[in-house]
């Protein structure tokens, strides 16, 4: 169809794309923004893309802190990270990518707005991570747009690891942990590798990624970390870094990219159109037919599980 263009949508992570995967990243970028015309949907987000930030660990989480507060949930423990980024109209699409690369953003300067793309496939803590990492991504971008102009800075943080360290401290944030733990004064000795798993599933990540943020905070001691990571270590060696089972999250991908399908679908005016966009997703590999969206019962409770 004569869809808008995306040549204006500008990759902002490091990993180089292959020509295929770019040419499917393209075609769906396309079609999302071909859907947003078709629904009348407002194509910019709902809250801001720059802040300026110190590219130090502080700087970052400093960042990460402010994002979360556009976000309106301060110090929240957030259960449905998806529900939350899309309702402030970011664009999300898991899809599948190239060999290696498991995450990508692009930034939409037109319509002051991203793309995150996640690849599908992965356990779900992981798609998390990339996802939120690369919402650090867009930052790490609008902010180099900023400075273009000015001195350079040296930085001891290359674009990669203050990504990562974006996504830890944004999924993570010190006071959420800090008020989980001593909501059930669990003291640095007394850790246990089934505590870890119940309160890393609060926060949707890894329990390796957990483990590291409760030494990062001085909440564990030496020897509980080391007796608990060895059996984490163990796990992954035997499932290829699964989760352990009762700890996964579960996610309702590609959330808004599908409702804004059904929408235009059940529109008799818009109908064909919206036929040759679901045409090309499925060629994609995106799977927009996840029903699961009553994330209620069946992913926990509300987005924001409890204001700390």
């Amino acid at each position: 169809g004569d869809w808008p263009s995306a040549r204006h949508v500008v990759l902002c992570n490091e990993p180089a794309l292959d020509d295929i995967v770019r040419l499917r990243i393209d075609q769906v970028c396309r079609a999302f923004l071909a859907l947003e015309d078709l629904c009348g949907a407002q194509k910019c987000a709902h809250m801001p893309l720059y802040h300026p930030f110190g590219m130090t660990e502080a700087g970052i989480g400093n960042l990460a802190g402010k994002v979360r507060q556009f976000l309106g949930v301060g110090q929240a423990v957030v259960f449905d990270y998806l529900e939350l980024l899309e309702n402030v109209g970011l664009r999300i699409i898991f899809c599948p990518l190239g060999e290696g690369v498991e995450s990508a953003a692009f930034y939409d300067p037109l319509n002051a707005n991203a793309f995150l793309i996640v690849r599908s496939g992965m356990n779900v803590e992981r798609q998390l991570f990339e996802l939120v990492k690369r919402l650090g991504s867009i930052y790490l971008h609008t902010q180099r747009i900023q400075l273009t102009r000015q001195a350079p800075v040296s930085s001891a943080l290359n674009d990669l690891h203050a990504a990562r360290k974006f996504a830890a401290l944004f999924l993570m944030p010190a006071e959420a942990v800090r008020a989980s733990v001593e909501q059930l004064a669990i003291q640095p000795k007394a850790w246990t590798y089934d505590l870890v798993l119940r309160l890393k599933h609060r926060f949707g990540v890894s329990a390796q990624s957990f483990l590291i943020r409760l030494c990062e905070l001085d909440l564990i001691s030496a020897a509980a970390h080391a007796e608990i990571e060895k059996r984490i270590k163990a796990h992954y060696s035997r499932t290829g870094y699964g989760e352990p089972d009762f700890s996964r999250r579960i996610l309702s991908t590609n959330g808004r990219l599908g409702d804004l399908l059904v929408v235009a679908l059940a529109d008799p005016r818009r109908n064909e159109e919206a036929r040759k966009i679901e045409r090309l997703l499925s060629k994609a590999g995106v799977n927009w037919r996840n029903c699961g969206r009553n994330r209620g019962k069946a992913a926990g409770q509300d987005h924001m599980k409890s204001k700390l």
